[in-house]
């Protein structure tokens, strides 16, 4: 049996992010077979399912919309993340990896860091993840002293 991970883990993939927020992005439906992601099986919930909140599922509509190109509707739904949800990370990350796809640098940076600096004052969230987001901000808008 392989080892599981936990939507809240960090995502074998090494982004340094929740897997919720990385690859666990897709996720099966209700009676498909758990996913496995390079020998990891995925935690369920006891429904059978993936859980998925309003917020998660929100928040995966951004990079959903972004492959497909659809970086207004993304930049809408990071507005509707922020309203219904001012207290969490997601729409401060979201809103960053919107930006950086409109090729809005700046921007981007400006969200990259809002999201680090959140993290590193909430419990819950890996060092790594304040790392690869002040790294991400510092190569698309290098500020003195980083």
């Amino acid at each position: 049996m392989a080892p599981k991970i936990g939507r809240n883990q960090p995502c074998p993939c090494g982004s340094g992010r929740k897997y919720k927020r990385c690859c666990g992005v897709t996720t099966p439906s209700v009676g498909e077979k758990p996913l496995v992601y390079e020998g990891l099986e995925i935690e369920e919930d006891d429904g059978g399912g993936l859980f998925l909140d309003d917020l998660l599922r929100l928040s995966n509509r951004v990079p959903e919309l972004l492959r497909s190109g659809e970086t207004h509707e993304a930049l809408r739904i990071c507005h509707e993340l922020k309203r219904r949800y001012p207290d969490d990370i997601d729409w401060r990350d979201r809103f960053a990896e919107v930006y950086e796809a409109q090729g809005d640098a700046k921007r981007a940076a400006a969200h990259y860091r809002m999201a680090a600096d959140f993290a590193r004052n909430a419990e819950g969230f890996d060092p790594e993840y304040i790392a690869w987001a002040l790294e991400k901000a510092h190569a698309l808008d290098p500020q003195p002293g980083e």
